[in-house]
């Protein structure tokens, strides 16, 4: 089996509550970082065990490449540019267009 890539850290995720959850008392680096930077299309991304990120990564490409032909569709159909999307709730969750 041919695996390319590496390691960028191993984090044990202790959870001693009854409940069968992602959800971690307390963790321990054993090896590395606790995150990643993963690159989609230009837009870089720091993961950690806690985030939500989209493994097949290369669906989420395409899934990015129609967002961005839908923005651009928006955009001329109501004749303005758009150069930020909400991506949340707080203020500073926007993408630039």
């Amino acid at each position: 089996l041919d695996i390319e890539g590496s390691f960028a850290g191993i984090v044990h995720g202790i959870n001693d509550l009854p409940a069968d959850m992602v959800q971690y008392q307390t963790s321990e680096i054993l090896y590395g970082k606790d995150y990643f930077y993963e690159e989609l299309l230009g837009l870089k991304f720091k993961v950690s065990m806690f985030s939500f990120f989209q493994t097949n990564t290369a669906g989420a490409e395409k899934l990015y490449e129609k967002a961005r032909e839908y923005i651009d569709f928006i955009s001329k159909s109501v004749g303005c540019y758009i150069k930020y999307i909400s991506v949340g709730a707080s203020r500073e969750a926007y993408i630039e267009a």
